[in-house]
């Protein structure tokens, strides 16, 4: 099985929608969209995967974000 403790994860919390790594809250936003792109930035920066929640906890979809592969100079 995978070890998905990096992840972010996208999902309801009390006051909106929330962004979590290793269950601390990275981020915080009213609206689910937003903190979608948010959640997307801070997954391609660590190079994890993020997956996003329904309002029910449900996963409705994930998505996977790998270092970019740097070029070396010529």
């Amino acid at each position: 099985m995978a070890d998905t403790s990096n992840n972010i994860h996208t999902q309801p919390s009390t006051t909106g929608w929330e962004n979590q790594q290793n269950g601390i809250v990275l981020s915080r936003h009213f609206k689910k969209d937003t903190a979608v792109a948010k959640g997307r930035k801070l997954a391609r920066h660590l190079a994890t995967d993020l997956t996003i929640h329904g309002r029910d906890g449900t996963v409705l979809t994930t998505a996977k974000y790998t270092a970019p592969i740097s070029v070396a100079a010529k």
